[in-house]
């Protein structure tokens, strides 16, 4: 059936396990974005203290990104080859 429903996780949370997912000091959300030029990866931090545009991450935190981002990639392969 062309009408039927599909599923695509498009954003993860990264947090502290003492932390909110959604709106906590430590969650970082990565999610696929596409505005017509093709997708690329968003990152969006609730840090305080944070300049527009800037990201912190500790060596712990960069990785479990990269994984989440290889996660998302996965669920949307035809449009990062």
């Amino acid at each position: 059936m062309e009408n039927s429903i599909r599923i695509t996780p498009i954003c993860v949370s990264v947090y502290r396990k003492s932390d909110n997912p959604i709106f906590g000091e430590t969650s970082t959300h990565i999610s696929i974005e596409d505005e017509g030029g093709g997708p690329f990866i968003k990152i969006k931090q609730n840090f305080e203290g944070l300049e527009e545009g800037e990201c912190r991450f500790d060596k712990d935190e960069l990785e479990a990104c990269l994984k989440a981002v290889e996660e998302l990639e996965k669920t949307y392969p035809e449009k990062f080859e």
